[in-house]
């Protein structure tokens, strides 16, 4: 597989100078985001996260605030790599380290 040709594509974000609501430009920057979203809500993890509340009650409490915390800084430095190099951070691990940790 070409892995150069699967990276290279990108969304085709409309371009308009009309201000008003569109659909179509809000599915292309919020649809990637959704399909992501999926796979952190999926029923397995959900169950597994209701379980573990329904035992540990609020004592991890604390943990999903920091981990709330760090997953912030993460995504902002994330942010920030994209809009440097205009590739996400996957692209740029896997061209800065080697391919056996990226």
């Amino acid at each position: 597989m070409d892995y150069n040709s699967v990276l290279d594509e990108k969304i085709p974000i409309p371009e308009s100078t009309d201000y008003s609501f569109s659909w179509r430009k809000l599915w292309a920057f919020s649809g990637p985001g959704y399909l992501m979203s999926i796979a952190y809500l999926d029923p397995g993890n959900i169950e597994a996260d209701l379980k573990a509340g329904i035992e540990a009650e609020f004592s991890l409490l604390w943990l999903v605030m920091w981990a709330t915390v760090i997953g912030l800084f993460v995504q902002r430095m994330a942010a920030r790599v994209g809009a440097v190099t205009g590739e996400d951070l996957a692209e740029t691990c896997r061209k800065r380290y080697l391919h056996s940790l990226a």
